[in-house]
């Protein structure tokens, strides 16, 4: 088997590997990364990206192993092989003849790419359009809304119980009518200093990220485990801002009182806000089921989760590495290629 056969297949079990058992390890680590729960969330981000790189290198490999005939005729098809053999490390061995060419391979790399390309920019797009479409009151602070703590919250007339924002330009922080029936004024506070904390902190961008690249390849469990652990350490982030200015009994019963008067009532959001990249204190985001709940997010806030593992990161790494290692390599390669002219060497 030629060397560059033996690197795909080496890089296919690799990310098979972290496609089961990722979401496993990912599990084991997110307590430890709790700890600092936004950087976390980066971590987690940057994982799920590597490993999109690493399947995007795939069919490079396999177009270095296995050849075919020409598809682009000409100049055109001369210059694309003579690229391909740059950027092969293993160019001083022939490819196994398969039938399929090189150019398909290289295609569906393309053509995942531009699908990947596509989705974080639909996104940013779809958050854009939902500061079109909002009430011009809301951007305007004008309209029904009061200050809290500093903040301003525009209020949602309707009677279901919900609580969200949106990035500051886009209306910030907003609560329904229903949820100002349903909280105390402690439980308010903190609902409030919870959903400030995503804007201040630039949630909105992580969290749209996250769904956007992760769209295209949600099927695979790790992708889909990494979109979720990025939303929920968001919503650990803001519990955190949030416990600056209130208790962890207060923060508890406003999510139990949120939660069991959506189960009782139904969750709602005005359009186009369910349609957008809001965050929403119980943990519901465009692109994901609900995320954070009460056996999972109220357990952590109040440590009952059970003990840290130290080592569950550096597990989680462990198992990441090889696949993102192998598929960095393929990227380097063929940046270099390029930057040579497609020289081959």
């Amino acid at each position: 088997m030629p060397a560059s056969l033996t690197a795909a297949v080496v890089l296919l079990v690799a990310l098979v590997a972290v496609a089961v058992l990722g979401p496993f390890a990912l599990r084991a680590a997110k307590l430890r990364l709790a700890t600092a729960p936004r950087a976390g969330a980066v971590v987690i981000l940057l994982a799920g990206f590597a490993f999109s790189a690493a399947v995007v290198a795939v069919p490079p490999m396999l177009a270095w192993s296995v050849g075919g005939p020409s598809v682009i005729p000409g100049a055109a098809g001369r210059v694309c092989q003579q690229c391909l053999v740059a950027a092969n490390p293993f160019s001083a061995q022939q490819p196994i003849p398969a039938g399929v060419p090189g150019a398909v391979f290289v295609g569906a790399s393309v053509l995942l790419v531009a699908a990947i390309a596509v989705s974080v920019v639909r996104e940013f797009l779809v958050q854009r359009s939902v500061c079109r479409r909002l009430p011009v009151r809301w951007r305007d602070h004008d309209g029904s809304s009061f200050t809290l703590d500093g903040v301003t919250v525009r209020v949602v007339e309707a009677p279901f119980v919900i609580a969200f924002s949106l990035p500051s330009g886009c209306g910030g922080v907003a609560v329904s009518r229903g949820a100002l029936e349903a909280l105390n004024p402690s439980e308010l506070r903190a609902v409030i200093a919870h959903e400030a904390a995503h804007v201040e902190r630039g949630h909105h961008r992580l969290a749209t990220l996250a769904v956007g690249v992760s769209a295209p390849l949600r099927w695979i469990p790790f992708v889909a485990a990494c979109r979720t652990a990025v939303l929920e350490l968001l919503e650990i982030d803001a519990d955190a801002r949030a416990l600056r200015r209130v208790e962890t009994s207060t923060l508890v019963s406003a999510l139990v009182t949120l939660q069991n008067a959506a189960a009782v009532h139904g969750e709602g959001a005005p359009e186009p806000v369910r349609a957008s990249s809001a965050l929403f204190v119980l943990g519901s985001a465009r692109g994901g089921r609900k995320v954070t709940g009460r056996s999972t997010r109220i357990a952590s806030l109040l440590g009952t989760e059970g003990p840290q593992r130290v080592w569950s990161t550096a597990r989680l790494a462990a198992l990441i590495t090889p696949a993102a290692a192998m598929g960095a390599g393929v990227h380097v390669a063929g940046g270099v290629a390029l930057l040579s002219g497609c020289a081959v060497l």
